[in-house]
């Protein structure tokens, strides 16, 4: 089981300093300042390779999708691996809760930020970072370690979809 923690890392303290417009024009300028390649920003969906040590050097941007006559298009977030993924293999979840257990105060550090949220459920954990320029998700389930750089008018839209949730629950409750 590989890791990759200070790349992970850095990524993170680039994304902190990068001014974000949060478009895919952001793209190659970011990738290229932190080693990783990108391809097809105008396609569907962008190809990003990292520049990590694990067995899934992808990284993903989802991307708003609605038909635009010009201009870029919005990010939602971009999400990488800080390990290697592996399916079905229950001995590797000690190494992925340690990897972890041993990232989530370095991003806390850097972040010098208040952890705006933590939760667990089943075999998946997730701490949540928001600053003032991006958010930042540390996650880890069964079989793969994550981290996801969020815009912020994404997640806030988000937020707001979780309380009218919540809200209309409780009324029906």
């Amino acid at each position: 089981m590989r890791t990759d923690l200070d790349r992970a890392l850095a990524v993170i303290q680039a994304a902190m300093a990068f001014d974000w417009t949060w478009t895919t024009d952001d793209l190659p300028t970011f990738a290229h300042r932190i080693g990783w390649q990108v391809e097809g920003v105008d396609q569907q969906v962008p190809t990003i390779t990292t520049n990590f040590d694990v067995n899934r050097t992808d990284a993903m941007a989802y991307l708003d999708h609605k038909p635009r006559t010009v201009g870029p298009r919005s990010i939602q977030r971009i999400d990488y691996y800080y390990t290697d993924v592996v399916l079905d293999d229950p001995s590797v979840r000690p190494h992925l809760d340690d990897a972890f257990n041993t990232i989530a105060p370095r991003i806390h550090e850097l972040a010098g930020e208040i952890l705006t949220e933590a939760w667990s459920h089943n075999d998946t954990r997730m701490l949540r970072w928001d600053l003032p320029n991006l958010v930042v998700k540390l996650k880890v389930n069964d079989g793969s370690g994550l981290i996801y750089l969020v815009n912020p008018a994404r997640q806030a839209r988000d937020d707001e979809f979780d309380r009218m949730l919540v809200s209309s629950e409780d009324d029906a409750g």
